[in-house]
């Protein structure tokens, strides 16, 4: 999966290179910069200075989406810098833009309701958007853009969950299974006992009765609950 990036600018984000404050060290840090200054195609000293872009900027400074560029990382074709890129790698990388595109340019990021089709196609699981939301609330899937102002996600990290734990997946799916037979939607619930969400919200809260999703984001009540309640109004 995605690496974590480190937040930061310039020289605050990278320390693979402590140097020490001496003015000789100072003065080879500033020949380094220049160097590299005039000539950008050198690459691999690895010095970071305020220049250095994040994988943001980075992927624009390529002519690469961002998802494109973060899946080229980790499928290592670009050489991973924890956010902090010096323009003198990312100019290689702009040379190998066509390259790049094409080994990586296999599935257009999409939403929810499409990657967890996509994950009913790619098994025998009886996968829902619940599935995916799960996934995205323990981080293994990460949004790589937005569509409208709705987050979008890379199929491929999907199949490497899929090629790397796929009983982990089978499990998480069975578990969410059996708690939507016991449980049933508060939005459902409500138009079942007529009574809008925040009353039933009350009314599990003075009742000690948790709503909290334990699967995905939407708010469930006890099967049974809901039966009594149906049952009295």
């Amino acid at each position: 999966m995605e690496s974590i990036e480190r937040g930061g600018t310039g020289a605050e984000r990278c320390s693979s290179h402590p140097a020490s404050d001496t003015a000789e060290a100072a003065e080879i840090r500033e020949l380094i910069r220049k160097s590299l200054e005039q000539a950008p195609g050198i690459s691999g000293l690895g010095f970071a200075d305020a220049s250095d872009l994040s994988t943001r900027d980075a992927a624009v400074f390529t002519n690469l989406e961002l998802w494109h560029f973060r899946r080229a990382v980790r499928v290592g074709l670009i050489e991973d810098w924890a956010n902090c890129w010096p323009k003198s790698v990312l100019y290689q990388v702009r040379k190998r833009r066509s390259e790049i595109w094409s080994q990586v340019r296999t599935f257009v990021p999409v939403g929810t309701r499409r990657l967890a089709s996509y994950l009913r196609d790619r098994t025998s699981l009886d996968a829902t958007v619940t599935d995916i939301q799960e996934l995205i609330k323990r981080s293994v899937l990460r949004p790589v853009g937005t569509y409208k102002g709705w987050d979008i996600f890379d199929p491929n990290d999907l199949d490497d969950l899929i090629e790397d734990d796929p009983d982990w997946l089978e499990w998480m799916v069975s578990c969410r299974a059996a708690w939507e037979e016991e449980t049933v939607d508060l939005r459902e619930a409500a138009a079942r006992i007529g009574f809008p969400e925040h009353s039933l919200r009350r009314m599990a809260w003075d009742s000690e009765i948790s709503i909290e999703p334990k699967w995905g984001f939407r708010e469930r009540l006890p099967r049974q609950v809901v039966d009594s309640w149906a049952a009295l109004h």
